[in-house]
């Protein structure tokens, strides 16, 4: 059986519409029709996320920064996008998300999610405000500047460099082209000196392609459910400190 904390995926509404699903923490996630599998860990969607994304990866790249440039490789539901907003809307840095996907949920769905129930007074319809925002063009919610980009992660733009990159794409077994040596020298490519990516996936042939890439790669322990996760720094400096 595939590993589900292991597994992401994006909607294909020609097998049947998405079915929406609560996890164990409360919050959403999808599952469709193409992969059979969730986006999201069915243990909890939002604790997988806070513990890979913005424990491992957003605290630890914007402490001492006043601005840091984030990639998300695989929107999806949004949820990443929702917690880095909620994270930094009031105390944190300027953040430039960059997001890529080939297949955007509808936005009918998107307004299903719950995500915002969980987000903190004041950020009622943060999640449809995302979703709702165009593609190919930056909009800005104050401090927190989004844009939404059709791309595929295994052509990459080499148009800029990221601070943090947010590795959320379809896990090995469904999309295996995605965390080959070649994809992963593509990602340190965009990757600035200093930078760090993180994923939820802690596969060791993840970890030789990356180390093979010129990461270096740190095996930090996994959200519930999950054994470990991988942070891959690219060697550099970091704001003021060698990293």
């Amino acid at each position: 059986m595939r590993d589900f904390f292991c597994a992401k995926m994006n909607i294909d509404t020609a097998q049947g519409p998405p079915e929406i699903l609560t996890t164990g923490d409360g919050t959403h996630t999808v599952r469709a029709f193409t992969h059979g599998e969730p986006f999201h860990s069915l243990r909890g969607s939002r604790r997988e996320s806070i513990h890979v994304f913005i424990r491992h990866g957003l605290q630890y790249m914007t402490t001492g920064r006043e601005f840091i440039r984030l990639l998300e490789v695989g929107f999806g539901t949004g949820l990443n996008a929702v917690l880095t907003f909620g994270h930094t809307w009031r105390q944190g840095p300027e953040i430039s998300y960059e997001a890529w996907e080939l297949f955007p949920i509808d936005r009918a769905v998107a307004r299903q999610l719950n995500f915002d129930a969980f987000s903190g007074e004041g950020l009622k319809g943060l999640t449809a405000s995302l979703h709702d925002a165009p593609w190919e063009s930056e909009t800005s919610f104050g401090k927190f500047h989004l844009y939404k980009r059709h791309v595929d992660a295994r052509a990459c733009p080499t148009d800029g460099f990221f601070d943090l990159v947010y590795y959320d794409a379809f896990s090995p077994g469904v999309q295996p082209d995605m965390w080959t040596p070649e994809q992963m020298k593509r990602m340190y490519g965009v990757c600035s000196p200093g930078a760090a990516l993180v994923t939820y996936c802690a596969s060791g042939h993840v970890r030789r392609a990356m180390e093979a890439s010129g990461f270096r790669v740190e095996r930090l322990p996994g959200p519930p459910g999950k054994r470990e996760m991988l942070r891959a720094v690219r060697p550099g400096i970091k704001g003021n400190e060698h990293a």
